[in-house]
């Protein structure tokens, strides 16, 4: 069989340690799809783990979590702290594992749609059979850029999150101040590969951003929310900041600061250490995670953030 590295990772637990011939599975994966070289390795799937028994399945909730033991049924999914270990607790109290397939969606391409059609009919139609099929192979959830509408057109939806994109959505009113032109790096376009966290227009704009999930605040099905997606976080952002930024720019100001205040005089970027940079790093990374986790407590106090 011939993979994707990526498709390896969602399902297959891919192992380097030596076994017999024939007691795991092999696969050829080869690094992007780009690359022409398929290598072969050893896969340990679950069910060929030495001493691996399959138990009983237990029941479950109508949201897919095990009736196994029962917590607090809050209505919402929430996190608690259990014998020492963390669990996802599901609105009606149980423990909850969310097994998910991203981006549940029709297809778009002509092809793809003129094949739905043969096939569904309809979007009510493609969803019920869709969340049926994921059901009956044990998914219980629907991930990030997942259609949420038609999905929640079920009684008994499954689990699903939802993504939005606060910063990326913001990276086109900064390029605005520039003239829409700039220097850019990474293949998301950012200028210098930075995420803007320090610009004073971010703070309002993540409020505005965010503000729509109000319409999901009551709804029980959602697990919670992701935002934005591999956004810049190099180890060096502390240097483009000072280097690349202009002097009165807000990024360089704030980083200008910090590093001031953290060296006890006026710094320059030939005083910058490693571990001022990875110290950087964490406060770079804070303010954008306060400025986020904020503005979605304020629109949406009951449901979780699950990260960037």
């Amino acid at each position: 069989m011939k993979y994707s590295s990526l498709c390896i990772c969602l399902f297959l637990l891919v192992t380097t340690l030596s076994a017999q011939k024939g007691t795991y599975r092999e696969v050829e994966v080869r690094r992007n799809n780009k690359d022409k070289e398929w290598v072969t390795y050893p896969a340990k799937t679950i069910d060929r783990l030495p001493g691996f028994k399959k138990g009983k399945e237990p029941a479950v909730s109508a949201y897919g979590g095990w009736k196994a033991w029962q917590k607090e049924a809050t209505g919402f999914f929430r996190t608690e702290k259990v014998d020492g270990r963390w669990w996802i607790i599901d609105p009606q109290g149980y423990p909850f594992i969310h097994k998910a397939v991203v981006a549940v969606n029709p297809g778009k391409s002509p092809k793809q749609r003129e094949v739905f059609t043969e096939k569904y009919g309809s979007r009510e139609n493609w969803i019920k059979e869709e969340t049926a099929l994921l059901k009956k192979y044990g998914f219980n959830g629907a991930g990030a850029w997942t259609d949420t509408e038609v999905l929640k057109l079920m009684d008994q939806p499954l689990v699903y999150t939802v993504i939005i994109s606060p910063m990326g959505a913001y990276r086109q009113q900064h390029l605005k101040k520039f003239g829409g032109k700039y220097q850019q790096a990474g293949w998301q376009g950012y200028r210098f590969d930075l995420a803007m966290v320090f610009d004073d227009e971010f703070d309002q704009f993540v409020k505005e951003a965010i503000a729509p999930i109000v319409r999901y605040k009551e709804d029980p099905y959602l697990l919670g929310y992701f935002t934005d997606n591999e956004l810049p976080w190099h180890n060096d952002a502390l240097d483009r900041h000072l280097n690349y930024l202009a002097k009165d720019e807000q990024g360089y100001i704030a980083a200008k600061k910090w590093l001031d205040e953290r060296k006890g005089f006026d710094a320059s970027p030939a005083d910058v250490t490693e571990e001022d940079r990875m110290a950087f790093i964490g406060f770079y990374f804070d303010t954008y995670m306060r400025k986020v986790t904020t503005a979605l407590r304020e629109a949406d106090p009951t449901h979780l953030y699950l990260g960037c």
